[in-house]
């Protein structure tokens, strides 16, 4: 069976946790690649989102939770279909995923999201 010690998995998370500085959601109907695609399709932002450190997945590997919150700023009326995480000094687009659904937004609105997950999953046993 392959091992992954969770220092491993940790610092591929910690990266979240220490540099994400906003949360923002996005339009489209593309996965934007990076920073500036993501920025081009921003509807919406909420600043310094609590992330927590990483921690066991709830089924597998290890995880880190984006809390809940109910304060960001809608900055474009469209429809936004992901969210992502972004580390704006550094111009990084550290992760991007897909809203439940596509959600209709109003400029100058706030929107609100719930614990959001991100796990990197533990290998498959080998055969």
């Amino acid at each position: 069976m392959a091992k992954i010690h969770d220092d491993v998995y940790d610092n591929g998370l910690s990266v979240l946790s220490a540099d994400a500085d906003e949360l923002w959601i996005l339009s489209g109907a593309d996965e934007p690649a990076d920073y500036a695609a993501a920025l081009a399709v921003r509807c919406g932002v909420k600043d310094a989102p609590e992330i927590s450190e990483p921690e066991d997945g709830a089924v597998s590997g290890r995880s880190v939770i984006v809390s809940a919150f109910s304060d960001g700023e809608v900055t474009l009326t469209t429809t936004a279909t992901r969210w992502s995480l972004v580390d704006t000094a550094g111009s990084r687009l550290l992760t991007v995923r897909e809203l439940d659904g596509p959600k209709s937004v109003l400029s100058g609105d706030q929107f609100v999201l719930g614990d959001l997950e991100i796990n990197i999953p533990a290998p498959l046993p080998e055969d």
